[in-house]
C-alpha cells in the first residue's frame, strides 16, 4: 500500500529525501520511504553494521530525477559516512538519461568522497550507460564497480541484505548510526 505526502521542506526538516519541488510527493511503501515523480521512484536505506548507503530506483528516469537522485546521494553520504555505496537500477522500467548527463555526472563531484567502494546495480538496457559512467569517472571514482544484480554486490563485500533499514529523520538516524558503531565493520 503506498501512501503519498506532499512536501517542500528540506532534508534536515523532515521524513522526505530531500527538498520535494512542487509536483513531487514522500512515498510509503511498507518500511521503504522514496520520492516520485510521476511513474518514478527513488529510496535511500542504511545498512549500519557495514557502513553501506544504498538507493534503489525505480520506474521511469530522466535527466532532471537522476540529477536531483545523485545531489541527494551526496547529502545522505554527507549524513551517513557510508563506507561503501550501492546504486540499484534492477528496477528501472525506462531509463531516459541522455549521455551527456552521464558525461557530466562522472566528471562532476563524487556524491561518496574519497576512494570507497562503490556499486551500480543496472538491467541489461542500462548497462552501456553505466560502463560510460565508470570510465568517464575512473580517475575520481577508482573502486567502481558495474555490476548486474544486488546479490552480486553483495556478495563481492560478502554483507547481509536484510540489515538496510530506511532512511528518515536522516540528521538524527546518521548520528544514531555513528554513535552507536564506532567501530563499524569494513566491508571485505
Amino acid at each position: 500500500m503506498e501512501r503519498y505526502y506532499q512536501s517542500n521542506v528540506s532534508l534536515t526538516e523532515s521524513d522526505a529525501l530531500g527538498t520535494c519541488n512542487v509536483g513531487w510527493a514522500l512515498v510509503v511503501y511498507g518500511n521503504r520511504y522514496g520520492l516520485r515523480h510521476g511513474s518514478m521512484s527513488y529510496c535511500f536505506d542504511f545498512n549500519s553494521r557495514y557502513g553501506v548507503l544504498r538507493c534503489r530506483l525505480e520506474g521511469d528516469i530522466s535527466d532532471d530525477v537522476l540529477k536531483q537522485c545523485y545531489k541527494l546521494a551526496g547529502e545522505y553520504a554527507a549524513l551517513t559516512s557510508p563506507n561503501v555505496g550501492i546504486v540499484d537500477f534492477s528496477s528501472v522500467a525506462a531509463f531516459n538519461v541522455s549521455a551527456q548527463t552521464v558525461r557530466d555526472l562522472a566528471h562532476s563531484t563524487p556524491a561518496i568522497a574519497g576512494h570507497l567502494p562503490r556499486f551500480i546495480v543496472v538491467p541489461d538496457h542500462i548497462y552501456g550507460l553505466a560502463r560510460m559512467f565508470q570510465q568517464c569517472g575512473d580517475e575520481t571514482r577508482p573502486h567502481l564497480h558495474v555490476v548486474h544484480s544486488l546479490a552480486e554486490a553483495h556478495a563481492f563485500l560478502g554483507i547481509e541484505e536484510a540489515d538496510f533499514q530506511p532512511l528518515k529523520k536522516s540528521v538524527a538516524l546518521a548520528e544514531t548510526h555513528l554513535a552507536a558503531n564506532p567501530e563499524r565493520k569494513s566491508p571485505a
